[in-house]
Formats: structure tokens, C-alpha cells, sequence
């Protein structure tokens, strides 16, 4: 099949492959992000005004430190069995953190305008895109959303290579690095409380994960959620319901926690309690920093970071437009540099940091010393008979 690279230049009638295969159009397409999409949806509202979850500027564009912190708890050790009426006690101890967004990722195209002046109509036509300085042309439009998922791969692959497991007060059971195994069995006639969803919600209460839990791995997890979701966990010929009540969790397919490399790994499953993780949020192209000049133009635009879903995720991402009136140089992804006449670059970034819970917040007695509310589970799936 051959491929003919007008890319929209008419003198024929030409559409644009979306149109046909809508979320499958390769140009939209984004790789399952699951553990950016926990981050964005899960994290905790830090009730200041002016700030959204944990986004450290404000409207206006001011940038500023966040920190929160909380009383280590007491433990049974301080604790006396007789009256003492001499005794200070001890000074709870206050501990602080500082929420930062260390990560960048950035990814930019250029538009020659001779190119522009050759393509169809529609290309050219102005449409409002939320945030933007001025109505942009449908083309800029089409090229932000094509350059996307290559910025959302890299902001979740940050993600996932951040993340830290806590301790789980149980011991590990065969693993390395405390990573407890749960067991989802395959005969349906064993209704085995000890093993697999049972077993995750049962050692989450252990572990003192209050509220419902969130969830974000591969493999038999993932195959294990979508069969449930689907109705084919069901009735064994016990006459027992193996389904599983999803309202308890929230499971998030990420690929790339699959990878040996991640804190993670095939078959892996982080599972994480409420408000113990969420997305470090910086918009710097809003307030006085929102910017049009006419050919240096500086917004923020708000961008699905997920296609595969029926209700997919968004966030915000800086945007910046140069005008060159003169030549520029351009490095295409396949081949040599190319020199252009005047046209526009765009710049599409993101400033950003994953929140967790610090597994110094308990102290040494505690019995969740080094816990943060973050556990590691690897999946099997095995017949255990009863």
C-alpha cells in the first residue's frame, strides 16, 4: 500500500482518518496511562482558596511552596498503667513535608505557512479552544492533539518509575521487598477467603487503608477486572457468587508498570489507600503570564490524557506559539534538517510531581513504622483446591 505525503494539501477531496475510526485514529490514539489517570483523579483536596488539588500556582500565575503536616501519632509504649500526677509527658512531635513538581516534559512541531496556503479550507478556518489566546486554526488544533500522546507517555512514565511502596505490617509470603502474593483461583467451585480480592480488602483493613481503594497494575489483574466488569465472574457450580463488588476499588491499567525496571513489575499491582497519592500540579502559563503578542503567543489549553475510555481524564498543558518571518531550521523525525520559509512553533509542556504519603510519618514503635499508605501485591492464578 503506497503513502502519498501531501498531508492535507488539495487539489483533491481529502478527510481526515478520525472522522472514520474515531478513538483508533493512530494520530489520537493514547497508550493506556493508569497511573497518571490515579494520580489526576485521586488527588486530595488541599482546601486552599484559589488552588485546585495539589496545584501550586494560583489564577493569577504566582508559584508558591506548599507544605502539610501532621502530629506523629501516639503509640501504646507511651502509655501508663498508674497514675502519675509528676510526670511532663512527652512534646508531640510535628512533622512537616514540601510538595514539589521536579519533572518537565516538553515536545514541539512547526508549521511552515506555505504549507498552510496549500491546504483545504478547513485547515485554516479559527476555532475557540479553551484557554487559548485567540481562536487558533483547526490545523494547530489537529497537530496538538497528535503530539499528546507522546507527552502523556512520558509524564506517566515518570509517574510510574516515582512511585515508593510503604511496608505492609504482614510479612512477605515468598517475595522480595515485602511484596505480598495474592492468589486469584481458578476453579470456581472454591470460595477461598484467604485468596485474591478477599485477601487485598482484608489485609488493606490490616494495613489501616480507610475508604475505597485505588489500583493500578497489568497482566492477570487487568484480565481478572476486565472479566469481572463484564460479568463473567459469577455463580461457581459451589452456587457461591465469586463476582466481586468493584464499588470497593478502582482498577487503573497502566503498561508500563509491566516493565522490570518500574518499582513495579509483570504481574505487579500497587494498591493505594485515600489521599496517600495524587498529581503535583503546575500551570505557569495562566494570569499575567497568559500572553499574546501577535506572534509570540503564551496560554494553556485543556487536553484528554486518555482516548480509550467513555469519560476520559483532562488536564492543562502550557502552550507556547513563535512566529518566524524568516527561514528557520527543523528537524523532521526521519531525516536530515530542513531549512523553511516563515511559520509557526508550538511548544507543549508540562511542569509536575508525584504526591505520596512519606514513610517516615509514623514513628519506630508504631506498628505502621515505614508504611505510606502504598502496598505491593503480585498477582497468580493458580488452582488451590479448598
Amino acid at each position: 500500500m503506497s503513502v502519498t505525503l501531501t498531508q492535507g494539501i488539495a487539489p483533491y477531496l481529502l478527510q481526515d482518518l478520525k472522522t472514520f475510526i474515531g478513538a483508533n485514529d493512530p494520530s489520537v490514539k493514547i497508550t493506556p496511562a493508569g497511573m497518571l489517570r490515579l494520580a489526576v483523579e485521586q488527588s486530595p483536596d488541599i482546601q486552599i482558596p484559589d488552588y485546585e488539588r495539589l496545584r501550586l500556582n494560583n489564577s493569577l500565575g504566582q508559584v508558591s511552596d506548599i507544605r502539610y503536616w501532621t502530629y506523629e501519632r501516639s503509640t501504646r509504649s507511651a502509655v501508663q498503667t498508674t497514675r502519675d500526677c509528676d510526670t511532663q509527658g512527652t512534646t508531640p512531635l510535628r512533622k512537616e513535608y514540601t510538595l514539589q513538581a521536579p519533572k518537565y516534559a516538553q515536545i514541539s512541531f512547526s508549521l511552515p505557512t506555505d504549507f498552510l496556503e496549500r491546504y483545504t479550507a478547513e485547515a485554516v478556518q479559527r476555532q475557540s479552544v479553551e484557554g487559548a489566546s485567540s481562536p487558533l486554526m483547526e490545523e494547530f488544533v489537529r497537530l496538538i492533539m497528535s503530539q499528546i500522546p507522546g507527552l502523556i507517555d512520558q509524564i506517566d512514565y515518570d509517574l510510574v518509575n516515582s512511585v515508593s511502596f510503604g511496608r505492609n505490617v504482614l510479612p512477605d509470603n515468598g517475595t522480595s521487598s515485602n511484596t505480598r502474593v495474592v492468589n486469584i483461583n481458578k476453579d470456581a467451585n472454591v470460595f477461598d477467603l484467604t485468596e485474591g480480592v478477599a485477601q487485598l480488602l482484608y489485609e488493606a483493613e490490616l494495613n489501616e487503608l480507610y475508604g475505597n481503594l485505588s489500583i493500578v497494575g497489568n497482566g492477570l489483574f487487568h484480565q481478572f477486572s476486565r472479566q469481572n466488569a463484564a460479568g463473567a465472574i459469577s455463580a461457581g457450580l459451589s452456587g457461591l457468587n465469586n463476582a466481586v463488588n468493584t464499588a470497593d476499588y478502582r482498577f487503573y491499567y497502566d503498561p508500563k508498570t509491566a516493565s522490570g525496571t518500574s518499582p513495579f513489575g509483570q504481574n505487579m499491582i500497587g494498591v493505594f489507600s485515600q489521599g496517600s497519592v495524587g498529581f503535583i500540579d503546575v500551570n505557569r502559563l495562566v494570569g499575567f503570564k497568559r500572553l499574546d503578542y501577535g506572534t509570540y503567543q503564551a496560554f494553556q489549553i485543556v487536553l484528554p490524557i486518555e482516548t480509550g475510555s467513555g469519560t476520559p481524564a483532562t488536564m492543562a498543558f502550557d502552550v507556547e506559539m513563535r512566529f518566524s518571518p524568516c527561514g528557520y531550521d527543523v528537524t523532521p523525525p526521519y531525516g536530515n534538517v530542513q531549512t523553511l520559509n516563515a511559520g509557526w512553533t508550538v511548544t507543549i509542556s508540562k511542569t509536575y510531581g508525584l504526591y505520596q504519603l512519606d514513610t517516615s510519618i509514623y514513628n519506630g514503635s508504631d506498628t505502621l513504622h515505614g508504611s505510606n499508605g502504598a502496598l505491593r501485591y503480585e498477582i497468580t492464578n493458580e488452582a488451590v483446591s479448598a
